[in-house]
């Protein structure tokens, strides 16, 4: 099933994008320029993992209907009709 309601109307992956904020705090709280790194780090893996290798397989399973989706929610935030490179 192809969620595109709730926090998926305004990111396709609302989940990563809380992740990396709660990570984000947590490194700045704690004054650890260490951790900010491994948290920029893990976003730049999770997003080519993204690009590479969960958004094709979406666009296999869903077709048409993610494709549409896809052109008009941003990936990680905006609003509905975000630019989807995002």
């Amino acid at each position: 099933m192809l969620v595109t309601s709730g926090p998926y109307a305004v990111s396709r992956n609302p989940q990563y994008v809380g992740w990396m904020l709660l990570l984000s705090g947590v490194a700045v709280i704690g004054r650890s320029g260490f951790a900010l790194a491994a948290v920029a780090l893990g976003v730049a893996v999770l997003h080519v993992y993204l690009v590479r290798v969960e958004e094709p397989f979406l666009e296999r399973r869903f077709g048409a209907r993610y494709q549409a989706y896809r052109r008009g929610v941003a990936r990680y935030a905006g609003p509905p009709g975000g630019r989807p490179h995002l």
